[in-house]
């Protein structure tokens, strides 16, 4: 038996990439192979941080929101040293809010850290990391509220539409330039497989000189003999293919 090679950042990155592009058949046995290996060269506290890694859930006080702050000030900060202080602030608070929207848009740390550290920076985001068919955006998620009241007084005398809230599951549809389609969760995850009856139809649904798009919406269950919506639960148990 010989001892395995410790872990280093670079080969643990390099295999939590590999795990998530892994498509198609025994990927999920391939998946766990690599789980697999990964844990038997951990060292002390490392399985702990591995297995929180996996399921995205560090508990170490670091939120992704935490992230794009950082990335953003670490940007101002070095393009710009010698700000007043109220200038400085202003130039964070700006830059802050054009990364989050960026990653709204383009949920991407490969493209998003590219463009900071060498397309130009934070002047060049709404250029180059902006919404891409195939690459899953951050979804809009309903706010809460206690009431009518509570509505019309957040909106003041703003303009908004109202909709249906259906009981499904969230959608995301992408048609990429080379005729591929996929379909995203509300997490980003990649439902494709789950839908190919959406799938067979969505071609159908836009004109010819149509080359790529994004569509945002609610998979519902139809009973065609009933005429009725079912419940969210007839989609829930639905298996990939």
């Amino acid at each position: 038996m010989f001892k395995p090679k410790p872990l280093t950042v670079s080969h643990v990155y390099k295999k939590l990439k590999e795990i998530a592009q892994l498509t198609g058949n025994k990927s999920q046995q391939r998946k766990s192979d690599i789980i697999k290996s990964l844990l038997v060269s951990c060292q002390s506290h490392e399985s702990r941080y591995l297995v929180r890694s996996l399921i995205g859930k560090l508990r170490i006080g670091l939120a992704e929101q935490s992230m794009l702050v950082a990335l953003a000030h670490a940007c101002i900060r070095n393009q710009y040293l010698n700000l007043k202080e109220t200038t400085l602030k202003e130039r964070l608070d700006n830059g802050t809010l054009a990364v989050k929207d960026a990653f709204c848009q383009c949920p991407s740390y490969d493209i998003l850290v590219d463009v900071l550290v060498n397309k130009g920076g934070i002047e060049k985001l709404k250029d180059l990391c902006k919404a891409t068919p195939g690459i899953p955006m951050k979804p809009m998620l309903a706010h809460p509220s206690k009431g009518i009241d509570e509505i019309l007084k957040r909106c003041g005398q703003s303009e908004f539409a109202c909709e249906y809230k259906y009981d499904g599951e969230r959608a995301q549809i992408h048609l990429t330039e080379d005729g591929k389609i996929y379909i995203y969760s509300r997490n980003s995850e990649n439902n494709t497989s789950k839908y190919p009856d959406i799938i067979e139809r969505i071609p159908n649904a836009f004109q010819s000189h149509v080359k790529s798009l994004i569509l945002d919406g609610e998979c519902v269950a139809y009973d065609i003999e009933q005429k009725k919506l079912l419940p969210f639960q007839t989609l829930s148990t639905r298996k990939r293919k």
